[in-house]
């Protein structure tokens, strides 16, 4: 997966944009945490920034049988995660932006709690409707899973190793 990495220390940061990594160097925060002296990631999530490639969804139910692109992205925050652990990061700071504040909020929901999570999202981003879900996060039972409700229980039982 493209991205930019570079190691400073056990404090992480995680920077999200839904136009990769190029365009989260942009991001007037990921300049200030560049400085900072932290362990800085940004990731070109699957079909975002470098990793955009064609991908084939004529097939009949494509999404009864492969996973929709917002659910590859979800998995692609998670492997960051578990790399950012794998360096020593014993915490990480998520910055995103309103179209990768769903991916981390799934992400956060459902990462493992050996690492500590900060989750930082623009206010008013992520909408429970179903148009949001169709237009912002298109993963197919979501809503019959239960949605960010769930994942905002799931966050909270963290017992305090994600704060939102």
């Amino acid at each position: 997966m493209p991205g930019y990495y570079q190691h400073h220390g056990k404090q992480a940061v995680l920077i999200l944009d839904a136009g990769g990594s190029e365009a989260a160097k942009t991001l007037a925060e990921q300049k200030k945490l560049a400085g900072a002296g932290q362990t800085l990631l940004s990731i070109d999530a699957f079909q975002t920034g470098a990793a955009v490639a064609p991908r084939d969804r004529s097939g009949d139910h494509f999404l009864a049988f492969n996973l929709s692109d917002d659910a590859n992205r979800v998995q692609d925050v998670l492997t960051a995660l578990r790399f950012l652990a794998q360096e020593g990061c014993s915490s990480v700071d998520i910055y995103a932006d309103a179209k990768s504040a769903w991916w981390a909020e799934f992400a956060v929901a459902v990462a493992p709690k050996d690492v500590t999570l900060r989750l930082h999202t623009p206010t008013g981003s992520l909408v429970d409707s179903e148009a949001a879900y169709l237009e912002d996060f298109n993963v197919p039972g979501i809503l019959r899973a239960g949605g960010l409700r769930t994942a905002d229980r799931l966050i909270k039982a963290r017992n305090g190793t994600a704060e939102r």
